[in-house]
């Protein structure tokens, strides 16, 4: 999947403190929510922990690609977060994350 069509510059949070996992998702998920109203932000919270549960997505290099499934959303989302100090993602190199692409899809129809 190319990225590139998705970015937004309204979507980008850059210098994000360091914090949990959920933290920084319910930044982003915030962040999204000024620009493309989201719903339920709590189940969409809840959605993307448990996805992290099952399977880290924290795919290495200081990278992480939470992702989940939105009902209602009107196009795919991409929220580019920054986290220079770095956050604990449980990555699969078990080193900080410090760039987060959340992507928040459509349901298939």
């Amino acid at each position: 999947m190319k990225l590139s069509p998705y970015v937004e510059e309204t979507l980008i949070a850059a210098g994000l403190p360091p914090g949990t996992k959920s933290e920084l998702l319910e930044k982003m998920l915030t962040l999204a929510d000024r620009h493309y109203p989201l719903g339920d932000k709590a189940k969409i919270l809840n959605d993307l922990v448990t996805r992290e549960k099952q399977s880290t997505t924290g795919i290495g290099c200081a990278i992480a690609v939470p992702h989940t499934i939105v009902e209602g959303l009107q196009k795919t989302l991409l929220v580019i977060g920054s986290v220079p100090e770095g956050t604990e993602f449980h990555a699969v190199d078990s080193k900080p994350v410090k760039v987060v692409f959340l992507l928040l899809s459509r349901p298939n129809k």
